[in-house]
């Protein structure tokens, strides 16, 4: 295909622009301005119907077009400007200058009046300066004139009476660092722009459509600030390659709330309440994105105002949690302006996928909105929001983000510190807060960091030393895990591509997109030393804390805010290594190297393996001894399932190295453990049994006999439990294992015994011999006898759910039974007669024990119960019929006789209740085949003295039909 029918094919896609997401738009653009403006021998007609539809876009006063016209018009920049290098392409034209200037000021100019799309103007246009693709006099044009546009509009000169001024709230002079006079004495004007924009009815969203002339004059959206910023440090990265020119905004003040201020919040009215919460929204984003402009400074001094900001961001989340608790109807400003989400479907502005203000629900024309419809306004925007970042790695442990349930809520913002009970959970409002960029987590690595302060005669006054604190730690910590998890898929079959998705997947990652994930993993090891630095001081923590209180975990000072943060630093540790070690791309070939590096700096932790060239299989060894040494000093559950799946992802990109044995060790190490929350109690709910469950299933998928490790669980951990206190009983050898979580340990165990018996055969099925058959008799021995159990175990733990379990996996294991295991013993039964008889004998009580639960189940009216009754029972029937032909098959159809069996409950007692519907009921419905073996005593040497007639048992309406043999 030829240009000419690319162009034609693309130019019909504008039609249907309102259908396309705007990363399809963006893409979109980008072909046709390509094709429009890098080959205009062939494709100049294309662009006058560009511009067509660009000013279109730009002239409509709906938000939707209005983006898409922004997004169109700098796509269209990007390539007019387009830098060539010397001597391979033409000089860009006075002509052609012109041209961008007048399209970038009326990009300016229509966006003016719309914040959303003005702000996202500056984020896509800093995009696009970050890439280093346009021409130089196009670069300096929008330097020179960001810088004067942001000096004139957010900057002010601090003076004593630019303090003074009625602004709704008390203003004052705050997030100041040291020596600001040398910085030029300028402050960010931040509380007078919220309050001129909410005079001004902006609301901090679209101006209306009517104004009169004279609120036509300039007014400046604090929304555009944090944006407009981004542009302004990446236009001076591309033109000084340094920050020097604007580094006085790192330390300067802010004129915003006084601090005061917070702790009256109650006693305020309502709209300086949620003037009080925009503020902190927009303090928080600005110093993120000032934590985004010079984290990249080696400098200490400025290394440490970068530091003391980062401590602002927590310290400013902790006001907010307050403000947000006292004004529960707030809908924040918007953050990030790049995504679907932004707008409603009829167009509108809205905010991104979060709590809603109640004052734009039913807004029209004035119109109050009616009771009913705050409250569901509120409701849906509360709850409807961004939560489901967390996983993408597996989803039986998706919940262990935030497992103990009385840490710190405030976990994907990171909180300075635990937070009480009943606190707001920002990570409800992360769309919120402007994107940190991958390349801030170098601060990571950064350790004590020395700064003097001078006195008013230039001398050193004092010597400050900072460094990176819990609080801060958990903050970057909670990011990288997010945008790790985000970026390193870890199965194959999850792909990311530029179609139309779920805007809110993608919300917050913006910048991260950007990059491949090869990219990703590559400045992911390179944060490997400092992730093992933190790794390593936090498990000392815990070490030194259980050596003082003489090897009690949970002693004197595991109680405490210090120690909850250290433990959420530990957690987001190993969920960050566990999103790199487990990303899908290391199993290619051309990611192998990436991975051995990864191997290497986790070997190199360890004094012990020397600066030799070590092989792929020792590197292998050494980062498994390195990470295993951490198990004995995880403070929770959840982070020890972390470690474990760090370690199972490591052995499995091991191609020589076996290290199951020992994972399944450290698995049932942990499952004896006392695993206790933070009020000294055992940990129970659901979040606990999910991850209980995740580590039961670990252990039975590593452990060497998975058959004889259920067994010993059935045989010996269960009796305990049962001997024990009726309601606080546990287990004394798997303290895990308890009346709450019994469920959860009968599930799994039910499931891995059917797994393990369908891969029995699946891993031998070309393999014959005698050695092998009376193996596989053994084994179905075992089998029948664990199931044997755990059906027999119903009559003391009767919940519904361990019901379901039994006829789910019950069923299952009969087909099994019938499908593999039958042919087995057709072909035993004349050499081992014994085994096979008792064998049989053991799973007939069974399939009895199976048909009270049936019953069970038609008198509790239980519809997910009774849902698995029909293959059951057909499965029973199925199982009389295939032992029967198995006794013809060796010529002993006399052993076979039909009798009735009673419908009785889960405790053998007879139903009498089903007496009528049985009667009224045709006989396959009601009834059950079950066998019944003869007991050894009536049995000799002689085969016939084991066979018995047919005999005909009495026939009454209260009885299902039985047949014994």
């Amino acid at each position: 295909m030829n240009s000419k029918s690319l162009i034609v094919g693309s130019k019909g896609v504008l039609d249907y622009l309102g259908n396309l997401s705007l990363p399809q738009i963006r893409k979109l653009f980008s072909i046709l301005s390509v094709l429009a403006f890098r080959n205009t021998q062939e494709c100049a007609n294309i662009q006058d119907e560009l511009h067509i539809v660009i000013r279109k876009q730009l002239s409509s006063n709906s938000p939707k077009y209005k983006r898409i016209g922004v997004i169109g018009s700098l796509m269209i920049v990007r390539n007019m400007a387009f830098r060539q290098e010397p001597g391979q392409g033409r000089e860009l034209s006075t002509e052609m200058y012109n041209t961008i200037v007048s399209l970038l000021g009326q990009v300016r100019s229509s966006s003016s009046k719309m914040p959303e799309a003005s702000a996202l103007f500056f984020d896509e246009l800093a995009n696009i300066v970050e890439q280093r693709q346009l021409d130089q006099k196009v670069e300096e044009f929008i330097g020179d004139s960001i810088l004067n546009d942001f000096q004139d509009d957010f900057v002010v000169d601090v003076e004593a009476d630019q303090v003074s001024g009625d602004y709704g709230l008390p203003l004052s002079e705050v997030y100041g660092l040291e020596a600001e006079e040398s910085q030029g004495g300028v402050a960010i004007n931040l509380l007078p722009l919220v309050s001129k924009a909410e005079r001004a009815q902006l609301n901090l969203g679209s101006l209306p459509n009517e104004e009169s002339e004279t609120d036509r004059s300039r007014t400046v959206s604090p929304l555009c600030m944090t944006p407009h910023f981004r542009l302004l440090r990446m236009c001076e990265m591309a033109q000084n390659d340094n920050m020097e020119g604007i580094d006085a905004l790192l330390g300067c003040p802010l004129y915003n709330v006084s601090n005061e201020v917070i702790s009256k919040i109650s006693s305020l009215a309502k709209n300086e309440r949620e003037m009080l919460c925009t503020c902190l929204f927009l303090t928080i984003n600005w110093f993120r994105e000032i934590v985004n402009a010079f984290s990249g400074l080696t400098d200490a001094e400025m290394r440490g105002k970068v530091l003391a900001r980062l401590k602002n961001i927590t310290e400013v989340q902790k006001h907010l949690q307050t403000c947000l608790a006292e004004t529960p109807n707030f809908s924040p400003p918007l953050a990030n302006f790049d995504n679907d989400s932004v707008l409603s479907s009829d167009g509108a502005s809205t905010s991104t996928s979060g709590p809603t203000n109640t004052a734009t629900v039913g807004s029209k024309r004035g119109r109050k909105p009616k009771e009913k419809e705050k409250n569901a306004a509120n409701t849906s925007g509360i709850l409807n929001d961004t939560v489901a970042h967390s996983s993408t790695q597996d989803t039986s442990l998706d919940t262990t983000q935030n497992t103990t349930q009385n840490r710190s809520t405030d976990t994907e913002a990171g909180g300075s510190e635990s937070v009480t009970k009943g606190a707001v959970d920002l990570s409800r409002y992360r769309t919120y807060f402007r994107e940190l960029d991958i390349d801030v987590f170098n601060i990571l690595g950064c350790g004590l960091v020395t700064k003097s302060v001078l006195d008013s005669e230039m001398h050193t006054r004092e010597v400050v030393v900072l460094k990176l604190q819990p609080p801060e730690l958990h903050f970057l910590l909670e990011d990288l895990s997010l945008k790790l998890d985000h970026a390193l898929l870890a199965s194959s079959t999850k792909r990311r591509t530029f179609l139309k998705t779920k805007s809110d997947k993608n919300t917050g990652f913006s910048h991260l997109n950007r990059f491949t994930p090869r990219e990703i993993a590559v400045k992911a090891i390179k944060l490997l030393p400092h992730l093992c630095d933190h790794l390593e001081s936090s498990s000392a923590f815990f070490q030194a804390l259980v050596e003082q209180n003489d090897g009690v975990v949970d002693g004197p000072g595991a109680n405490t805010p210090e120690y909850h943060e250290i433990a959420t630093c530990l957690h987001l540790l190993l969920k960050s290594l566990l999103s790199l070690f487990s990303w899908n791309g290391f199993a290619s070939s051309e990611n192998k190297s990436l991975f051995l590096d990864a191997l290497k700096v986790l070997t190199s932790r360890i004094k012990s393996s020397g600066r030799t060239q070590l092989t792929a299989k020792q590197l292998h060894k050494h980062a498994f001894s390195y990470l295993e040494k951490f198990l004995d000093t995880v403070p929770d559950l959840s982070s020890a399932i972390f470690l474990l799946r760090l370690l199972v992802s490591l052995s499995e990109h091991s191609e020589t190295t076996d290290n199951s044995e020992s994972i399944a060790d450290m698995a049932e190490g942990l499952l004896k453990r006392e695993w206790l929350n933070q009020d000294g109690l055992i940990e129970k709910g659901a979040k606990h049994n999910e991850l209980l469950q995740s580590l039961l299933r670990i252990y039975l998928c590593h452990t060497p006999d998975v058959l004889k490790s259920i067994q010993d669980i059935c045989t010996i951990a269960i009796p305990e439990l049962i001997d024990s206190n009726e309601r606080t009983g546990y287990s004394t050898t798997y303290q895990t294992l308890n009346r709450l979580t019994f469920g959860t340990y009968y599930r799994v165990l039910f499931d891995h015994l059917t797994t393990y018996l369908r891969d029995l055969y699946a891993r031998g099925a070309s393999k014959r011999g005698g050695h092998l058959t009376e193996e596989r008799l053994i084994r179905w021995s075992m089998a029948v006898h664990v199931f044997h159990v755990l059906i027999s175990l119903l009559k003391v733990f009767e919940a519904r759910s361990n019901l379901t379990s039994a006829l789910k996996y019950g069923r299952v294991f009969i087909e099994l039974f019938l499908k593999h295991g039958m042919p087995l013993l057709d072909r035993l039964f004349p050499s081992q007669r014994e085994e096979v008889l008792k064998l049989l004998k053991t799973l007939q009580q069974s399939t009895r024990s199976l048909h009270h639960v049936c019953s069970h189940s038609k008198v509790a009216k239980d519809v997910s119960l009774t849902n698995h009754v029909p293959a059951v029972k057909r499965n029973l029937e199925l199982f009389v019929y295939r032992v029967k032909a198995m006794l013809a098959l060796h010529k002993c159809q006399e052993a076979f006789w039909v009798g009735n069996l009673k419908n009785r409950d889960l405790h053998g007692e007879e139903i009498l209740s089903q007496q009528t519907n049985d009667s009224a009921s045709e006989n396959g419905d009601d009834a059950d085949e079950d066998t019944e073996l003869p007991s050894e005593d009536s049995s000799s040497g002689d085969e016939s003295t084991t066979t018995m007639g047919q005999e005909e048992k009495s026939d009454s309406d209260d009885e299902s039909c039985s047949e014994s043999f």
